[in-house]
């Protein structure tokens, strides 16, 4: 098993995401809110994936970018987290979407934070009262 996050994990394309952002459930965590759709066996349109998104309320884009490499990275050191859940509910299909409070647009989120709310996320995805 390579350490690399597979192209297939990610989701590409307006029609998936706003395919998510209608139907999807929300999950709050403390800085990032997501979406998240259980797909069965009939719709394998979407495989297991995430698709990150970043608010244009933080105005640089090297922020925007910081923050999606740090998902990036947290879903891909949690691999074995993201397989349980897949295996569990068939497929699974969730957007996590940084929009910030006003406290906190001029200020950066640090590592910590993202990471302890993708694992909140994730987490709260594979629990069972969920589906």
């Amino acid at each position: 098993m390579g350490y690399k996050l597979p192209r297939d994990k990610i989701i590409r394309g307006k029609k998936n995401f706003d395919l998510i952002f209608r139907n999807g459930k929300k999950i709050n965590g403390n800085i990032i809110r997501s979406f998240v759709l259980l797909l069965n066996e009939n719709n394998q349109k979407i495989n297991s994936s995430f698709g990150i998104k970043v608010s244009r309320n933080i105005k640089r884009a090297i922020d925007r970018n910081r923050i999606k490499r740090i998902v990036r990275e947290t879903l891909r050191l949690n691999r074995a987290l993201i397989d349980n859940v897949s295996k569990e509910q068939n497929q699974i299909a969730a957007i996590l979407f940084f929009y910030p409070g006003e406290s906190q647009v001029s200020s950066k989120p640090s590592y910590c934070h993202l990471r302890d709310d993708v694992i909140f996320i994730l987490n709260k995805i594979g629990q069972s009262h969920f589906q």
